[in-house]
């Protein structure tokens, strides 16, 4: 994680990460095991992943200002499930997972909180933060899978002046032969 909680940037927690793409694997589980004829193990990956997605809807969302965005992640905190209500590149990550687990409202509800809350404009462009805090602080660098995320989102919203702005963006300050992890 790039979040770092009390000194340490790997957590014990359920995150939107995680349930994303495990969420993904069931749904192609389901259909190899449906094409495959077994019926069995096509249920029980349909029953896990239809719980899955109710854990999702029900433990890694919050409503602000009358909409259900999805949480980052809650830490195990010993079971008390606490929220971590900042926002981060984790809320873009069912886009990777072909939007696998989650409702389609709700994850474009979160795409545009995450970017209302970290965008950056530079010059004629701009790029998406990495992290904010739950009081709006905000870790001023930049994930390349965030960004590949972020153009996503932006597809499925069909915002192409926010596509332009993050090439615009990368063309000037990006220079490095391979696509860079962070900057």
């Amino acid at each position: 994680h790039t979040r770092v909680r009390n000194g340490n940037d790997y957590h014990d927690a359920f995150d939107l990460l995680t349930n994303s793409f495990a969420a993904a694997a069931l749904e192609r589980m389901v259909a190899v095991a449906a094409a495959n004829g077994h019926a069995a193990d096509t249920e029980k990956w349909s029953d896990t992943l239809q719980k899955l997605k109710t854990g999702i809807a029900e433990n890694l969302t919050r409503t602000v200002d009358g909409k259900t965005l999805y949480l980052e992640l809650r830490d195990f905190d010993g079971g008390a499930g606490t929220a971590e209500t900042g926002v981060s590149w984790v809320c873009l990550s069912p886009f990777a997972a072909g939007m696998a687990g989650v409702d389609a409202a709700t994850l474009r509800n979160t795409a545009a909180y995450t970017q209302n809350a970290l965008w950056k404009t530079s010059g004629d462009g701009g790029y998406l933060a990495v992290e904010s805090s739950a009081a709006g602080k905000v870790q001023n660098y930049i994930l390349g899978k965030s960004i590949g995320w972020d153009i996503a989102a932006a597809l499925q919203s069909e915002d192409e002046t926010h596509i332009l702005q993050t090439l615009r963006f990368l063309e000037k300050n990006h220079t490095a032969a391979v696509y860079m992890e962070q900057m």
